[in-house]
Order: C-alpha cells, then sequence, then structure tokens
C-alpha cells in the first residue's frame, strides 16, 4: 500500500498579537484599498486623504459652540483596516498633522506603530 501525500488545500492566517497601547490616544479608524495600505506600510504614500460628505462631516469636524465655527478633529493616530472581512489585515498609523484642502481633509502620516498583516 502506497502512503498518499497530504495537500493542503487553503492557506493558514496567523494573527500577530496587539502589542501598542492606544490608552490616551485618539484614534480614527478607516478602511483602506489593499494597494494603498501597502503603499502606506512601505513608506510611499505619506497622506491619507478623505473627502468630506454631509455623511462624514461630524466625523472629521466638529463645531464650536463657543464661536460657532467648525474646525478638524484631531487625531493621534489612524487604524487602517483593509476591507470588510472578518481576519483583515490592519495597521496603526501616527498622524504627524491634519490639514483640510477642497473639501478633503489630508492626514499626514508618520510611524508605523504596529502593523498586523497575512502571512502563509
Amino acid at each position: 500500500m502506497t502512503e498518499s501525500r497530504k495537500q493542503c488545500l487553503e492557506k493558514r492566517i496567523i494573527k500577530e498579537k496587539t502589542t501598542f497601547d492606544t490608552t490616551g490616544l485618539k484614534v480614527l479608524t478607516l478602511n483602506i484599498k489593499k494597494i494603498h495600505f501597502d503603499e502606506i506600510l512601505s513608506g510611499t504614500k505619506k497622506i491619507e486623504y478623505r473627502e468630506i460628505k454631509q455623511t462624514t462631516l461630524n466625523r472629521y469636524t466638529y463645531l464650536d459652540e463657543a464661536d460657532g465655527k467648525r474646525y478638524l478633529r484631531r487625531y493621534d493616530a489612524l487604524h487602517l483596516f483593509v476591507g470588510y472581512h472578518k481576519d483583515r489585515e490592519n495597521a496603526l498609523v501616527e498622524v504627524k498633522d491634519i490639514t483640510y484642502n477642497n473639501g478633503f481633509v489630508e492626514y499626514h502620516l508618520g510611524l508605523v506603530l504596529q502593523s498586523n498583516t497575512r502571512h502563509t
């Protein structure tokens, strides 16, 4: 009798444990496409853009009751997720500065504080 060889039909996803403590940080969670996620991790993409729409106005800005003006919300980090599935890749990225330009919020990115990517 010959012994049959076992062949794996699916990739195994190994999750890395979260090690970065976000206590006291203001973190904005965003979904992002894989291509942009990889560019941020490699350091080639330094700015993440988000359009301010009526539906996202309160997420990216706030209304100051003292003067009645709208200001950008300040965040210390972005928690970026690839897609919407359960075992998705993600990263925590430092925000160095936040600016407004023609209806878009620009998050100027710094260090990648943590990343959980897929391994096979």
